[in-house]
């Protein structure tokens, strides 16, 4: 089983080169190969076997302030399914480095409950709010932490599943409102 916490950790260490000020590759017209090939995995349970536990017993992947981060069966939400479109995102980006084509060729949700279709896809918005972070001067890895990183409200039920539950979302920088 994989981690979309360990894609997003892969996604990161594959974006560095990123930022590196180099111009931007306009989006290819060709799109890539699909389906994209899987980026590297980490077999979740031999993690299992060597993490901490909470006190539910799920190992516990990260902690930071008093929040920490478990394992466990993917979420069937706003939050599983906008993770499942990040996984779309670094799936590609371990293919073709090239983020503004991912972003460009992603699959697009049909409903407006992802989380309910067979298949993984992506908001159409998020992916129009990222096109709009890059037309207003934003690099790659801005656009994409200030769309996909932070808790945008581009993808359907996300911000307001995050406030049901107490939480207050995460906003990263951005140039559009």
């Amino acid at each position: 089983m994989t981690n979309p916490l360990c894609r997003m950790v892969l996604l990161c260490l594959v974006a560095l080169p990123l930022q590196t000020g180099c111009p931007a590759t306009p989006p290819s017209s060709t799109p890539p190969p699909a389906p994209y090939p899987q980026a590297p995995s980490i077999d979740t349970a031999t993690l299992e076997q060597v993490l901490p536990k909470d006190a539910d017993g799920k190992p516990i992947l990260l902690e930071v302030g008093g929040v920490k981060l478990t394992l466990g069966a993917p979420r069937k939400d706003a939050i599983g399914a906008a993770a499942k479109c990040i996984d779309l995102v670094t799936d590609c980006i371990a293919a073709t480095k090239d983020l503004d084509r991912c972003v460009a060729d992603l699959p697009r949700c049909a409903t407006a409950e992802p989380w309910n279709e067979r298949d993984r896809c992506c908001s159409n918005a998020c992916a129009i709010a990222y096109q709009e972070e890059r037309r207003l001067g934003a690099t790659e890895i801005e656009s994409y932490s200030a769309v996909f990183g932070s808790t945008h409200e581009c993808f359907p039920g996300r911000v307001e599943l995050y406030r049901a539950n107490g939480g207050t979302p995460r906003r990263f920088p951005r140039r559009a409102p």
